[in-house]
């Protein structure tokens, strides 16, 4: 009987201690990336290069750099057609 208490109170600090942290993670990923600038492709004039992620489409910028979703994926070179 003892046992069985001392096993079930084990397996529920694990499973809360678990669930914690990872609403807690989840919070401080959640900031946005002030650094990334959006820009609009249909102003740009045919031949015009733009940087966009391959994961997120709608990640768009004017300057190489890692993708703000992402965080990791680079922002690959496009030109505008």
């Amino acid at each position: 009987m003892k046992k069985t208490i001392i096993l079930l109170a084990f397996g529920s600090l694990i499973v809360f201690g678990c669930n914690s942290s990872t609403s807690n993670n989840e919070s401080s990923s959640a900031k946005p990336d002030t650094s990334f600038q959006a820009i609009d492709t249909t102003k740009l004039a045919a031949g015009a290069s733009y940087y966009q992620c391959l994961m997120h489409p709608e990640v768009i910028s004017d300057k190489p750099g890692n993708c703000p979703k992402c965080g990791d994926m680079a922002l690959e070179k496009r030109v505008k057609q």
